[in-house]
């Protein structure tokens, strides 16, 4: 990405073209990342052998999705709702990673506690992987309202998870505002006393940031009434 944005045509020749690699190589490994269509039998072994939830592969989220926000850089074709085209391969990619997040409970703000509070780890760590998870899901919420599938029809099967609320239009089938069932990230001077020495009084006003009254999906009840479309979040 560092190299499209030195605006020479010879750079972002070459930022085009490893992202096409690197996008051609996430799609062939789909298998391994993507667990939309897994029957649950994987998280219940893992239940029954380790005390612990499962742990996210966050970077590879990560990667996936700055592959996806790249696409929409490079892609300068819009829909009267001023929405991107993407592509079938990204389109694919997309579907697929907001299912596996989905299916993990990765919007779902006791699953993403879990998944840092740990006897071994501190509480420090405990607030800044679950801001970090937090960014991650807004930002791939953004991509998702920037966006237009390539295919609809691939939205169209039987996909839902029990963390999802109300029925659906079809333009909120992806992911929607009701989805996001967890409060706003720390601002970051909060975000920032934490990486040294978080207070006792600093982490009770973590747990009051996040209770469920202030969750995203509690704002869907108000700016989305009878499930229209809304988009929220604008950049």
């Amino acid at each position: 990405m560092g190299l499209w944005t030195m605006r020479d045509d010879k750079s972002q020749e070459i930022a085009r073209q490893l992202h096409e690699t690197l996008t051609a190589a996430i799609y062939e490994q789909r298998e391994k990342w993507d667990t939309s269509d897994q029957d649950g039998s994987e998280t219940q072994l893992h239940e029954i052998l380790s005390p612990g939830p499962a742990s996210w592969p966050m970077a590879t989220y990560q990667g996936i999705l700055i592959q996806l926000i790249f696409s929409l850089l490079t892609n300068e074709s819009k829909t009267i709702q001023l929405t991107h085209d993407l592509p079938e391969v990204p389109s694919q990619l997309l579907v697929g990673l907001v299912r596996t997040c989905l299916k993990k409970k990765m919007f779902y703000y006791p699953s993403i506690l879990a998944q840092f509070r740990t006897e071994a780890g501190s509480e420090d760590s405990t607030w800044i992987g679950v801001d970090g998870v937090k960014r991650f899901n807004l930002s791939l919420y953004k991509v998702c309202q920037s966006v237009e599938i390539h295919d609809p029809s691939i939205l169209d099967d039987s996909f839902d998870s029990e963390t999802r609320r109300g029925r659906r239009s079809p333009g909120e089938r992806l992911l929607c505002l009701a989805d996001l069932q967890f409060a706003l990230p720390s601002e970051d001077e909060l975000r920032d006393s934490a990486s040294s020495s978080t207070s006792n009084e600093e982490l009770k006003g973590h747990e009051d940031q996040n209770i469920e009254q202030l969750w995203l999906s509690q704002a869907a009840k108000i700016v989305q009434p009878r499930e229209k479309r809304f988009q929220w979040i604008q950049g």
